[in-house]
C-alpha cells in the first residue's frame, strides 16, 4: 500500500538558498529510487529556512530502503541543516 512521508529540512537561514539547491540536486536521485512514486518540495513563507517535502513512496519497505541508502556516509547537506530531519508517516485517503 503506498504511503506518504513528510519530511521537514531546516536549512539555516544564511544558507538556505544554497541548502535548497543541494537539495534540489539530492532529489534526483530520490525520485528515482525503486518505489518512490514522486516528490513535492514546499518552502515555508513564513519560517525562513523551512523546508517540507511531501514523498509518495509504493511502500514502508521502499521508503525504509530509501532511508538506508541516504544514511550511508555524511550527507551534503548537513553543513546547511539546523538539527536533525522530522519525518512522519501518513495512510493517504481517497
Amino acid at each position: 500500500m503506498a504511503i506518504v512521508a513528510v519530511a521537514d529540512i531546516r536549512f539555516r537561514p544564511e544558507v538556505a538558498a544554497e541548502g535548497l539547491a543541494l537539495l534540489n540536486e539530492a532529489l534526483v536521485d530520490t525520485r528515482a529510487f525503486a518505489g518512490n512514486l514522486g516528490v513535492d518540495v514546499l518552502v515555508s513563507q513564513d519560517e525562513p529556512g523551512l523546508v517540507r517535502l511531501i514523498e509518495r513512496w509504493e511502500s514502508r519497505e521502499a521508503d525504509n530502503a530509501y532511508r538506508a541508502f541516504r544514511s550511508q556516509g555524511p550527507s551534503p547537506l548537513a553543513a546547511y541543516v539546523t538539527g536533525a530531519t522530522a519525518i512522519a508517516y501518513f495512510d493517504p485517503q481517497d
